[in-house]
């Protein structure tokens, strides 16, 4: 409708509080900081009832639980008893690798950027950082020395 009249609602537009059975000198005061609290309480509510769900479903959970294990213990049925098994053994090492003080030059990879050693400044990668290489055997590496034992 196009009537261009004004509604009028006797009540908080905000919280639909109807004040139409209310004597004009019993309406209640003006507080500003009603609507901010009636958000907190709406966000506490909320969490409560997210809460009190989440302590259901644990709850039926637990019960469930409890109900099996009463069957099993009524029933005879004894628990099933699983064989110790021995852990796999521990991986192999992973193979050496040049370290802060390595000067040598190597071939392959580089086992940060993937890129050759010719393309690095020395040791140092394109983007800035300490580029590392496998020290596995003598046709990798340029040097002749196939001992690794030191602080490389």
């Amino acid at each position: 409708p196009n009537c261009n009249v004004a509604v009028f609602f006797n009540g908080c537009a905000e919280c639909g509080h109807l004040f139409a059975d209310i004597d004009w000198d019993k309406l209640p005061a003006w507080d500003d900081s009603a609507k901010g609290v009636l958000d907190v309480e709406i966000r506490h509510r909320r969490a409560a009832r997210l809460l009190a769900e989440q302590v259901r479903y644990e709850a039926s959970l637990l019960a469930h639980e409890r109900t099996a294990l009463d069957e099993a213990r009524k029933g005879g049925q004894l628990m099933p008893v699983l064989e110790e098994v021995e852990p796999p053994p521990p991986p192999e090492p992973l193979p050496p690798r040049c370290g802060r003080k390595c000067t040598r030059r190597h071939r392959g990879a580089c086992l940060l950027c993937d890129k050759e050693f010719d393309s690095h400044d020395g040791h140092t990668c394109e983007d800035g950082r300490r580029g590392s290489w496998l020290l596995i055997s003598a046709n990798i590496n340029t040097d002749p020395e196939p001992d690794y034992d030191d602080d490389y």
